[in-house]
């Protein structure tokens, strides 16, 4: 197999021979067997070392995947629970903006702050002007409190009494 020779890097003579000028008057190198074979396990071997520490590389770019992973689960779960409480802290801000309009309106109007209705401001006060002629102060009745008379012939409830008078 010494012998066997191949042309590396030429072309068959019948074929475009005077395509590299620079070659034109010299004669194309020939290597043996052995020579190409020494030189593809050279080259082979060099390949090799270029990638002689892959699975490490490999191995590590995995564990660097998955902590990167774990940190961006941990940043998601951080993020989702300051927004969860940034959602609720808006809703407590709302109800309490509510309230104090509530607050407010009863204490222009005269009708109670547990009466009151509405998700606006502009909604309470509508509100608390529909309710406003039942919370009049003269809209209440008056009622005999006291000791009934000797001369009527009474029950003993005042509330009773007043509302047998009416009827």
């Amino acid at each position: 197999m010494s012998e066997n020779t191949a042309n590396a890097g030429t072309t068959p003579q019948g074929e475009g021979a005077n395509e590299n000028p620079a070659m034109e008057g010299s004669q194309p190198k020939t290597f043996t067997q052995e020579e190409v074979n020494a030189l593809m396990g050279k080259t082979r071997k060099e390949e090799r070392a270029k990638f002689a520490n892959y699975d490490d590389y490999k191995a590590a770019a995995e564990k660097l995947k998955q902590i990167e992973e774990k940190d961006k689960t941990d940043l998601q779960k951080a993020t989702e629970r300051a927004d969860a409480a940034e959602a609720r802290l808006a809703e407590r801000e709302a109800a309490d903006a509510i309230a104090k309009a509530a607050r407010e309106v009863a204490k222009a109007t005269g009708v109670p702050v547990e009466a009151l209705r509405g998700t606006t401001r502009e909604e309470i006060e509508a509100h608390a002007e529909v309710l406003k002629p039942f919370f009049a102060k003269d809209a209440a009745p008056s009622v005999n409190t006291g000791s009934p008379s000797t001369e009527e012939k009474g029950s003993g409830d005042p509330l009773r009494d007043a509302i047998n008078q009416m009827l």
